[in-house]
């Protein structure tokens, strides 16, 4: 089975922030320019356009940095370059040896021209990874679907066969909802973990389902997002938590079917006792986003497992990446 093409963000996962200092830290000491001022005059109105390739960095900066001072675009970006460099030297040794292990390994990325040069050949990325995709020479950004587009008529390859590994939980749904398989980057996380989740699975093909380990008062085990609903309900969750589960959840709702809506019964205690929801085993981009699901229970402490089965019940409602079924153990 062909290995997916590892697609990494730079900007927190190969360049880190030590200590978690931006690259303009210092910059008021250090060049006399306040970051809200050059927010102003230069990242709000101009730098949309820069980094879709729609202008030069250089250009947008000769125009605006008179009012700030003596400082010059070149040392400027110079200084905002060197300060935003920092490599994680322990995720490019991992990804060293997942190249060597077989996959192929390209950077998708929100850059300028110019500091995608400067990534690419000052910082020597080019020795570590295969090729390059950023916003500026594909015209788009990775919130847009058309990034991904562009991105897979240049690798040739279907859609499932990319997996982005990224920081932002915007980029990260919209690979998804391209069709991708897509990893949520955090602080504490490994390549290990990203390669764990993309192993073929050795188990028979069939069906997945995530739930919690044991049976509530009607003799059924609650699926995974009911148990993440009830921490959002009972007021367990803390306000980032929140707001992550309430996008992730409408993010869902889009991505695939609720097939009460289709069919009002299908979860009929009476029509339908115990019915229960499992993912289809080729709906990896859905199972992807649960596992993210699962990560919020381990950390509130909520106990779930996971199932596989080739025939989990009697099949009452189907669609392309799920069915829903009656267990046998209530037929």
């Amino acid at each position: 089975m062909a290995k997916p093409v590892l697609m990494v963000d730079v900007d927190g996962v190969v360049v880190r922030r030590p200590e978690g200092r931006a690259w303009h830290a210092d910059l008021e000491a250090d060049l006399g320019i306040r970051r809200a001022d050059l927010d102003r005059v230069f990242f709000r109105p101009h730098f949309d356009d820069v980094v879709a390739g729609r202008a030069d960095l250089y250009e947008r900066l000769d125009a605006v940095l008179p009012v700030l001072g003596a400082v010059s675009s070149r040392e400027l970006v110079d200084y905002w370059f060197a300060h935003d460099a920092a490599l994680d030297d322990q995720f490019l040794a991992d990804l060293a040896s997942a190249r060597a292990g077989g996959f192929d390994a390209h950077l998708a990325t929100v850059q300028e021209h110019h500091r995608a040069r400067y990534l690419w050949e000052t910082l020597g990325l080019r020795e570590r990874f295969d090729a390059m995709h950023y916003a500026a020479d594909v015209g788009r950004r990775k919130a847009e679907p058309e990034f991904y587009d562009v991105v897979q008529r240049r690798t040739g390859r279907e859609p499932g066969l990319h997996c982005l590994i990224d920081d932002s939980l915007e980029n990260v749904d919209a690979a998804r909802a391209a069709g991708w398989r897509a990893f949520h980057w955090r602080p504490t996380s490994r390549l290990a973990d990203v390669l764990k989740n993309l192993a073929p699975d050795q188990r028979a093909p069939g069906f997945v389902r995530f739930e919690g380990p044991a049976p509530h008062a009607r003799g059924h085990r609650t699926g995974v997002f009911a148990l993440a609903n009830n921490l959002a309900h009972t007021g367990r969750l803390a306000p980032e938590d929140r707001a992550w589960w309430r996008r992730s959840n409408d993010w869902c709702n889009a991505a695939y079917p609720d097939p009460s809506t289709i069919d009002p019964l299908v979860y009929d205690r009476t029509v339908n006792p115990g019915a229960q929801a499992w993912f289809k085993a080729t709906a990896v981009h859905l199972i992807d986003k649960t596992r993210e699901y699962l990560g919020l229970l381990d950390r509130y402490g909520v106990a779930w497992i996971e199932r596989h089965s080739t025939v989990p019940g009697r099949v009452v409602y189907e669609d392309d990446v799920q069915v829903v079924v009656v267990p046998d153990a209530v037929r």
